[in-house]
């Protein structure tokens, strides 16, 4: 199966700071997130998949992203 990659550091905020307050909070900006319809898939070496195979060791799940957030991401990366 082919698979498309995005590089995290291109969208999460280089001042990240968890202000989630004991929730999930989103990936991206580190705001919490009140809705949790949207999540990236995480692999190890910092890049988003469009799938939701197990990629084994490389795999770090899943983290919700935001509504304004979500924007950002092409929907394709979006589960």
């Amino acid at each position: 199966m082919k698979y498309n990659y995005l590089n995290s550091d291109d969208f999460r905020n280089p001042n990240y700071k968890d202000k989630g307050k004991g929730s999930d909070p989103c990936f991206l900006c580190g705001r919490a997130v009140n809705d949790n319809r949207n999540h990236i898939h995480l692999l190890c070496d910092g890049r988003f998949v469009d799938s939701t195979d197990d990629f084994g060791s490389n795999d770090q799940g899943f983290f919700p992203v935001g509504p304004e957030c979500g924007k950002k991401i092409p929907k394709n990366f979006l589960f």
